[in-house]
């Protein structure tokens, strides 16, 4: 028998327990809040409550009078377990059904303990909470100044930043709960030849390194470059605010409370939620965990209503938009080299705008899709392996070549990866995925009347679902 049909034996038996052992099993989920925590209260909560009741899920309601286990250093916080393990969510609580994927997967496959550690950061101690902003400096750009080399520049905009910081300071490193909070920060440079210099920022949530929560593109940060510490104080101030803004006021789930530094710290057993004990009939059972497969193939849309691939130029254009409904493709992961491998095809004649008459032109004019009917996206990247795991997210940046009408361009791609666990059991992958092209300067072609660079730069977003691909197995 393969690897693959042995974990799949493993996980067919654990659902077939559901009717009877499963249905016995001791499951249980905590959460934990603060009356400061009022978009998770109006809006999460009482999905959770829900949910845990269809399902006869204990739920404890907790909030800090008793005290709170050492973790929880911010709320709202979400817990799951079971006699295998305990298992903390960490995403966004306004995405129900990111929740429901954690508690499937890690009513299977608990989280693991692992020391989460973090260096040269910048870090804001707010009560028990550790803020961290990890710094992303690009290659500046322009008219640079003579004998400006990158790292000194590198080293100049983290000195002058953290003595602009009113809350956040620079740390050697810092070791980090799964309920402390992350902010990454992304600063540009662009110099201009009168000694001006441009300073861009973008600032990204830990729950998504597609979509900034604040970018001022278009909006630069001016000034002399002699008066780089002025720029760079106002970068800091900026940022600050944006955090806070996060924190407290976030529509889409980023909110979140910092537990007091005074509150008590209360074991779980003391707050009366020590793990379930497992039931001694089913004590192999409950045991048994799937390996986690390391070769994937395409699967499908991630939901019936988000496209596989869509498209768009950038605004003021991005009226122009469109979809690919039909792509293939393989990607695989080996520990032993850390090497993430990727390939990936997209029918071009399942391309649509909407329009049938605007397709027609598409496809015929501008992709040729007739003449060309795939385009192709591969790579090999260097990734920590290692760290993905059921039910976390793995950030990833890589970079690779894609093809289009026979013309090859290299493009960084920003994705997030997600194993779970399907209705069935089954492994399932979540990919999500973004990325650039100047269609107009590297594939000739035409772009929509408009402004530079909106109507050349056309902007793609991929969410799907891939699976276990059985003809390799699995890793070890």
């Amino acid at each position: 028998m393969s690897i693959y049909k042995l974990q799949k034996s493993i996980v067919c038996l654990l659902l077939a327990f559901s009717s009877h052992a499963l249905a016995a099993e001791e499951q249980e989920l905590i959460v934990f809040y603060q009356s400061s925590d009022d978009q998770f209260l109006e809006n999460t909560l009482p999905l959770i409550k829900a949910y845990a009741s269809d399902r006869s899920i204990t739920l404890y309601e907790k909030g800090m009078e008793e005290g709170l286990p050492e973790e929880i250093t911010t709320t709202p916080a979400i817990i799951y377990q079971n006699a295998k393990g305990r298992s903390i969510y960490a995403s966004r609580y306004m995405e129900f059904s990111t929740i429901e994927n954690f508690i499937r997967t890690s009513r299977v496959v608990p989280q693991r303990k692992v020391d989460i550690q973090r260096e040269d950061v910048f870090v804001w101690e707010n009560g028990r909470a550790n803020i961290v902003a990890p710094l992303k400096i690009t290659d500046p750009q322009g008219r640079v100044p003579s004998g400006l080399q990158l790292e000194d520049w590198k080293e100049k905009v983290n000195t002058l930043l953290a003595a602009g910081f009113q809350k956040f300071s620079r740390k050697e490193s810092v070791n980090l709960s799964r309920t402390d909070r992350l902010f990454y920060l992304d600063l540009h440079a662009y110099f201009q030849k009168d000694g001006k210099l441009w300073m861009s920022m973008e600032v990204y949530s830990q729950y998504s390194c597609k979509d900034p929560i604040y970018s001022n593109f278009g909006e630069s940060i001016e000034g002399s470059y002699d008066n780089a510490s002025a720029l760079l104080a106002k970068v800091a101030e900026v940022f600050e605010q944006q955090v806070y803004q996060a924190m407290t006021a976030s529509k889409i789930g980023d909110a979140f409370s910092p537990v007091p530094g005074g509150v008590r710290n209360s074991g779980w057993e003391e707050l009366g939620i020590p793990l379930p004990e497992p039931d001694k009939q089913n004590v192999d059972a409950l045991t048994e965990i799937p390996e986690l497969p390391s070769s994937w193939m395409f699967g499908q849309a991630m939901e019936e209503d988000i496209p596989i691939v869509q498209f768009r130029f950038r605004a003021p254009l991005d009226r122009y938009i469109g979809e690919i409904k039909k792509i293939s493709g393989e990607l695989s992961w080996d520990e032993g080299t850390q090497l993430l491998n990727g390939s990936f095809v997209a029918d071009m004649q399942s391309l649509t705008m909407g329009m049938e008459s605007f397709d027609y032109n598409v496809l015929n004019k501008y992709v040729k899709a007739y003449r060309f009917p795939n385009s192709s996206f591969e790579f090999s990247s260097q990734v920590d392996v290692e760290s993905i795991e059921f039910g976390e997210t793995l950030p990833l940046s890589v970079k690779g070549t894609f093809e289009l009408m026979r013309k090859k361009q290299d493009v960084q791609v920003v994705a997030q990866l997600t194993p779970v666990l399907g209705e069935e059991g089954n492994p399932l992958l979540m990919v999500s995925a973004s990325f650039e092209l100047n269609v107009v300067d590297d594939f000739r072609i035409k772009g929509p009347d408009g402004p530079d660079p909106a109507r050349k730069m056309m902007e793609f977003d991929l969410n799907f679902l891939m699976k276990a691909d059985h003809q390799v197995s699995a890793k070890p």
